[in-house]
């Protein structure tokens, strides 16, 4: 995309119990080069207050607007989830939601939240990515990118021992559908090419270790590769992330939330970005959470939330230039 609309990148501070504030002034502050509009939903008073407190310097810049999501300091509660809390952060949301929804914003950068708090403001089963699911109708895929992998899960947070009950070839062939799809959209990848990792140890052995891989694995990649796209597998996770990281595959699927988050957070870790998949706009948070164990005392890394930042920059910016 060349000249038109400004292209603008939306940022939520989450939790205001947790290191959401902190990181994000962080990351604003050490913000890289680009050409576009950051729009924060946050707390402008207690922001400025938090950062004097900490020491950190105020991010300024002709590239920055600020979208004021008044909290009253008096309920703060550094470290533990509170209503007060949860009903702020989904103010915040809401405020971003309906900038998504105009087109004034065109991604979403969030900082974490508590779920313990959305819960005691009444959304038990709400957290970003259910929020933005619900409000713009469309099933999303948990994808975690890094410098060196980029992978996309199946299951996400359920118990291991429901992995094996959920499974199903439909719902692995719209997972590599979606991700497919963002491969294109966002990374401009021509022809991706897509490994589908096994559930079993040694992705089953013939059967001899589970029949998953037989049963719903491998019908899903017959359909996948009958649609036209390069996709292999199953096959053991251990292999596939090691051809991945010698550059063999654009993407793995993971069928369970370990599979694919050990070899990012061992490989990249405070460097992975979780980028929601299947969403009409760009959304990407750190790899962490709240960490409510540090909340308030100035002392949080900021290296996922600009990562997170970065990233969402990247792919919006790359927009400006023709494919």
């Amino acid at each position: 995309m060349t000249g038109g609309p400004v292209l603008r990148v939306g940022v939520t501070c989450g939790d205001p119990n947790g290191i959401g504030p902190e990181v994000v002034l962080k990351a604003l502050a050490a913000r890289p080069a680009h050409r576009l509009s950051i729009r924060v939903y946050g707390p402008v008073e207690a922001l400025r207050l938090w950062a004097r407190q900490w020491g950190l310097p105020w991010p300024e810049g002709p590239d920055l607007e600020w979208v004021d999501i008044p909290w009253d300091v008096r309920h703060t509660e550094w470290g533990r989830p509170s209503a007060t809390a949860g009903r702020w952060v989904t103010q915040s949301l809401e405020a971003a939601a309906r900038d998504l929804a105009t087109g004034e914003v065109h991604a979403l950068v969030t900082a974490p939240i508590m779920k313990k708090s959305l819960e005691l403001a009444g959304h038990a089963l709400w957290d970003h990515t259910q929020f933005l699911a619900a409000r713009f109708q469309t099933r999303t895929v948990m994808s975690m990118i890094t410098p060196r992998l980029r992978v996309a899960f199946v299951t996400a947070h359920i118990p291991l021992r429901r992995v094996a009950e959920v499974l199903a070839p439909a719902l692995i062939v719209e997972t590599v559908r979606i991700a497919y799809r963002d491969l294109l959209r966002w990374f401009r990848i021509a022809e991706p090419r897509v490994a589908v990792c096994g559930l079993n140890p040694h992705a089953g052995e013939g059967g001899l270790m589970g029949d998953e891989e037989e049963r719903v694995v491998r019908p899903a990649v017959r359909t996948l590769q009958s649609e036209g796209l390069a996709v292999e597998g199953p096959a053991p996770a251990e292999t596939l992330f090691r051809q991945a990281l010698e550059g063999r595959w654009d993407l793995v699927v993971a069928l369970y939330h370990d599979q694919g988050m050990i070899p990012v957070k061992l490989l990249d870790f405070g460097q992975g970005v979780n980028l929601t998949m299947g969403l009409p706009f760009v959304r990407t948070s750190p790899d962490h959470g709240a960490a409510p164990d540090i909340a308030g005392q100035g002392v949080a890394r900021p290296d996922g939330m600009r990562a997170a930042l970065a990233l969402a920059l990247q792919i919006l910016d790359a927009w400006r230039t023709p494919a």
